[in-house]
């Protein structure tokens, strides 16, 4: 009876807690913090667009910090004799840790969301999206020379996720679209759409596949198959159903090379099927790209059938091992082939970038950095992988 009323006593004092915290601290409250009325206009002469940034990610992440601490409380009820040692009450939190711009406190998530949206043509939401939005449908795509490129990649999908009709030909099998994975905003684009690619990859000869070394190594390749068709067919109907010579199944891992600190991240795969070669990409094979150079990247964001991305440029070509460009890409686009705008020749792999999602006022919204903000999306060069490449043929 006594630890019982000390459970609930405890469970009583840390809910009371942590509306406290949420009245005074969280963006969403209408706590005493939340009564100042700041117009638009105004936020946007006084803070710069990676102020107001800022400010609505650090907000993002009280918020899952409020939602962690809540399922270790819930978790703790179940040992009373330990319960209130496993707790991490909320109001011991340091305000000063959370990242909030002092000035900020109170004004609305939603005035600060459209003072951002106005500030430099981009709206908030992923930061690996640069100024527009510019993410299409090959269906849609009237460069003959875009589309070529589209029929060069490859959707890297789990083999538990495809299903053998013994007639010639495979079932994607779909468990969740885009929508399902978590609560996004209404204007969020295509979560409507299957989420099924793990990764993207391209291929380099007639037998092997590169892709981003993060994806495929040799502890895990025999678990994923690339695919060639998985895309929208209109703007309701994803290809589905592919045909059996459209299945590539990995044989061994060439080589592969992950390093987070000199950014090395490629894998070159064999495959048990040969190729046709006009979906073989050709890839720069000496130099380097030049500076400013316009590129565009196809590959599966968010998992999401094939996607085309232009419009964007080389940002950062000093590096020696990789560039960084204004490439609208998320997760899903690791391993996709990063073209040359111009020759159309495979300059590099996407390994890296931005986050992609941030919480606004509840739901999930992607973030347009303006077109040379943030820090771009990063792009091994395919000189990482030449020599090897070079070596087998």
């Amino acid at each position: 009876m006594i630890v019982r009323q000390v459970v609930l006593i405890s469970l009583l004092l840390t809910m009371v807690a942590n509306w406290i915290y949420a009245r005074q601290y969280s963006p969403y409250s209408s706590g005493p913090n939340a009564n100042r009325t700041i117009k638009v206009e105004e936020l946007k002469k006084r803070f710069t667009s990676e102020k107001l940034r800022q400010e609505l990610e650090a907000r993002e992440q009280v918020v899952r910090e409020i939602s962690q601490d809540e399922e270790i409380n819930v978790t703790s009820q179940h040992d009373a004799a330990d319960s209130t040692s496993k707790k991490r009450p909320l109001w011991r939190k340091s305000k000063n840790s959370l990242g909030h711009v002092k000035s900020l406190e109170g004004v609305a998530s939603d005035s600060l969301y459209r003072a951002l949206k106005e500030q430099d043509g981009s709206r908030y939401g992923i930061l690996a999206i640069y100024g527009d939005d510019t993410r299409k449908e090959p269906y849609n795509e009237t460069d003959p020379n875009l589309g070529s490129d589209a029929e060069k990649v490859v959707s890297l999908l789990p083999k538990s996720d495809l299903r053998d009709n013994f007639d010639g030909t495979y079932t994607i099998l779909v468990s969740k679209t885009l929508g399902q994975t978590r609560t996004f905003c209404s204007d969020e684009k295509f979560t409507d759409q299957p989420a099924v690619a793990y990764c993207t990859g391209f291929a380099v000869s007639e037998s092997i596949i590169a892709t981003a070394g993060h994806c495929l190594d040799t502890s895990n390749y025999r678990d994923f198959v690339f695919v060639y068709g998985y895309r929208m067919i209109n703007v309701a109907q994803p290809n589905l159903t592919i045909d059996s010579q459209d299945v590539c199944e990995p044989e061994d891992i060439i080589g592969t090379r992950n390093d987070n600190d000199q950014l090395y991240d490629y894998a070159l795969v064999k495959v048990k099927r040969k190729i046709p070669a006009g979906r073989i990409a050709s890839i720069r094979t000496n130099g380097k790209i030049q500076d400013g150079q316009a590129v565009h990247v196809i590959g599966d964001p968010c998992g999401l059938p094939i996607k085309i991305a232009v419009g964007a440029h080389v940002r950062d070509n000093s590096p020696e091992n990789y560039f960084t460009a204004n490439l609208d890409t998320y997760g899903g686009n690791s391993g996709s082939p990063v073209f040359n705008s111009n020759t159309h020749v495979v300059e590099g792999i996407l390994i890296r970038g931005e986050r992609d999602f941030v919480l606004v006022d509840g739901c999930y919204k992607s973030l347009v950095c303006p077109t040379n903000g943030c820090s771009g999306e990063f792009v091994a060069r395919t000189s990482q992988f030449l020599t090897l490449l070079l070596q087998l043929h």
